[in-house]
């Protein structure tokens, strides 16, 4: 697994129980709203603040909601790197499979990495942008020497990864 399951669930709650205050007062003010323009003269007095409170309060909800849908993005990352055999995946091939924008991507990347809900993983932002997997098994051997079953050749690949032999093409486990 690539992400944090703890992290998720604890990001999620907080994330429903503010959805919930937000649009709380969202709604006490929009009644507010509604109210001074209708029948309630007092109402009408404070009109300017409860405009003022229905869009900070909007624009919370609003901010909750992405938050939401990165920790759902999160999980299709997650279904994609867990299915990788090779220990890398290059930024442009997943930016397709996401139908997204490197640049998209990228960003996603980069704060799910810093909410620390995307783990086992590296940004390579330099020549060839990809993203290296890491096992989570703790191990400090990423490299292992092995056998091809087919043709008998050493292979050096990542340990715990897939890998394709160089000379007839066939894979490794």
């Amino acid at each position: 697994m690539y992400i944090d399951g703890k992290r998720i669930d604890k990001l999620l709650k907080s994330l429903k129980i503010k959805f919930f205050i937000w649009t709380f007062f969202v709604i006490i003010s929009v009644y507010g709203i509604i109210s001074g323009f209708t029948e309630n003269s007092e109402l009408a007095d404070g009109m300017v603040t409860y405009i003022q409170f229905a869009v900070l309060f909007s624009v919370l909800a609003y901010l909750n909601f992405r938050k939401s849908n990165l920790i759902k993005s999160a999980y299709l990352y997650n279904n994609i790197f867990v299915h990788d055999a090779y220990g890398y995946i290059s930024l442009s091939e997943l930016a397709s499979k996401m139908n997204k924008t490197n640049d998209s991507v990228t960003k996603e990347i980069e704060k799910l990495l810093k909410l620390k809900i995307l783990i086992n993983i590296s940004l390579e932002l330099g020549g060839s942008q990809k993203i290296m997997l890491i096992k989570p098994d703790n191990s400090d051997n990423f490299n292992e020497s092995v056998e091809c079953p087919h043709c008998g050749a050493r292979i050096t690949k990542r340990a715990g990864f897939v890998a394709k032999c160089e000379y007839c093409g066939s894979e490794i486990k």
